[in-house]
């Protein structure tokens, strides 16, 4: 298939290494290549591309296990403690200038830096790409590069962005940015908070209509309230007075009753 076809390729894209490393290796290179496929890819022919397009990333790129981070610039990616050592220096950045740090403190800035790329890269697997432009030869074996964190975070632009280290513009290049998985979740992220500026101005728009229509709605006039509230109170009024005199009716008659009923008993008496 296209995608086996394209995961096979990844054998050719790693630099000639011991047997036993190299299997692990091919599937870190895999491993990234799936990470830049998306969640629901549309259509038949979309995983292919997604897979074509990491692995032409890949092809530009040289893998290697970081040695020894040397200092907030530089690694070290020598194969054996025993072999020469090979630099490679973070490109488009300076080691960040003094300024008015006391010699002490910017000591401690400076090693800030080297303890951040040292959590970020000490025995690391990283993937890394020469610059176009290149100090003198023989300059302590140094190859300035681009370089990314296994799964493809920039660790140059991520150095600048800490403030331990300077920017410092030598040259350009498409790819010195993020990339495979890193890049893919920052898209995904962007995508995700466009849909939520999507649904705010939605239930924005719905809550101003749902305003409007209640203004729109029809109001009783004042004085049509005031003349049902007189209304009640009037029938109340008529209602209690109808009561007071249905009550002394019926005292009145049962008045009438209690005489009569005296007039009768004195009459047999009599």
């Amino acid at each position: 298939s296209n995608l086996s076809t394209q995961f096979a390729s990844a054998d050719a894209m790693i630099p000639r290494m011991p047997l036993p490393v190299r299997p692990f290796l091919v599937l870190l290179a895999c491993a990234n290549v799936l990470a830049t496929l998306g969640d629901e890819p549309q259509g038949g022919d979309a995983v292919p591309d997604q897979v074509a397009a990491a692995s032409d990333v890949l092809s530009q790129l040289s893998i290697a296990m970081v040695t020894e981070v040397v200092d907030a610039q530089t690694v070290d990616i020598r194969a054996s403690a025993r072999a020469e050592k090979v630099l490679l220096r973070l490109g488009n950045t300076a080691r960040i200038p003094q300024g008015s740090l006391s010699d002490a403190d910017y000591q401690t800035k400076l090693e800030a830096g080297k303890a951040a790329l040292t959590k970020t890269a000490q025995k690391q697997m990283i993937w890394w790409k020469a610059a176009p432009v290149q100090p003198p030869a023989g300059e302590d074996n140094m190859t300035v590069a681009d370089v990314w964190s296994i799964e493809g975070q920039h660790l140059p632009s991520l150095m600048r962005k800490l403030g331990h280290v300077a920017p410092h513009q030598e040259y350009e290049d498409e790819l010195a940015r993020d990339i495979l998985s890193v890049a893919a979740a920052e898209q995904k992220k962007e995508q995700y908070k466009q849909l939520d500026e999507v649904l705010k101005a939605s239930r924005k728009a719905a809550s101003d209509e749902e305003a409007a229509g209640a203004k729109a709605a029809p109001q009783e006039p004042v004085g049509a309230t005031s003349s049902k509230a007189v209304a009640v109170v009037a029938l109340l009024v008529i209602f209690g007075v109808f009561a007071a005199f249905l009550k002394k009716v019926l005292q009145f008659v049962e008045e009438g009753k209690k005489k009569a009923s005296e007039r009768k008993s004195k009459a047999k008496k009599a």
